[in-house]
């Protein structure tokens, strides 16, 4: 094996070891892993991070999701409703729970 075969090995090996990592971050930002390897494979890794940072974070990325395992179509002000909502429901349970006092 010549140094350029050797090259062209290293190239690759880096070429796939980068399109894991953007993989990688595809997921964290809510796209497809999948996809993105192989759009990474496709065309540069290089471009392929860029590309990635360029496109807005995905629903999943939120990590709210539905029954369904869907992501959520509720907006963070939906969720802020909701805790508040489940915050009442226990302070009312507690207080119904709670003993009278015997002076009153």
């Amino acid at each position: 094996m010549n140094d350029a075969d050797l090259l062209i090995i290293c190239l690759i090996l880096a070429t796939v070891v980068i399109s894991i990592l953007v993989a990688w971050a595809a997921e964290q930002r809510g796209r497809s892993a999948a996809a993105w390897f192989f759009i990474s494979m496709l065309i540069s890794p290089i471009l392929a991070v860029l590309v990635l940072l360029a496109v807005p974070v995905g629903p999943r990325a939120s990590g709210r999701l539905d029954s369904r395992g869907e992501p959520s179509k509720l907006t963070d002000a939906d969720f802020e409703i909701i805790r508040r909502h489940k915050a009442e429901q226990r302070a009312a349970d507690l207080a119904r729970r709670m003993p009278s006092h015997p002076n009153q």
